[in-house]
């Protein structure tokens, strides 16, 4: 028998997310010997877990209140406009009813889109840059 102890490459295993995952040597195991030399305590495995898993940004109440009421606006002017077009009123009226309604819900249909896009979004950053594009 050698009094030399063998040694066998320890594979350093890493999830990113669920389809990337890293396998590597990086260290070895000395048989006999209960340290691993070159692995990460879990303190620090948990610190960069919590940075690889970045939390999405809350969408904010008021930023999806005032697109959803500018498109629910517009609909009921437009739908007014119908209602004074139907009922032979002025053609002054209806026109001022239909313009401002389509008016308002040309951009509360918009950002409402750009609401649903950003709770949809697959990242955080990607979340965050389209609630920063969002003027409210």
């Amino acid at each position: 028998m050698s009094s030399e102890k063998q040694t066998s490459p320890v594979k350093h295993i890493e999830f990113q997310d669920a389809s990337h995952i890293n396998i590597t040597e990086d260290s070895t195991f000395r048989e006999g010997n209960e340290r691993m030399i070159g692995v990460r305590s879990s303190s620090e495995e948990d610190e960069k877990l919590h940075r690889v898993q970045k939390q999405f940004p809350p969408i904010p109440v008021k930023m999806v209140a005032l697109p959803v009421f500018l498109l629910l606006a517009g609909i009921f002017l437009v739908i007014a406009g119908f209602q004074a077009y139907s009922a032979d009123e002025g053609g002054l009226k209806v026109a001022s009813f239909m313009i401002l309604g389509i008016l308002i819900s040309i951009p509360g249909c918009f950002y409402t889109f750009q609401i649903i896009q950003a709770y949809n979004a697959d990242t955080p950053e990607e979340r965050e840059d389209i609630l920063n594009d969002i003027p409210i």
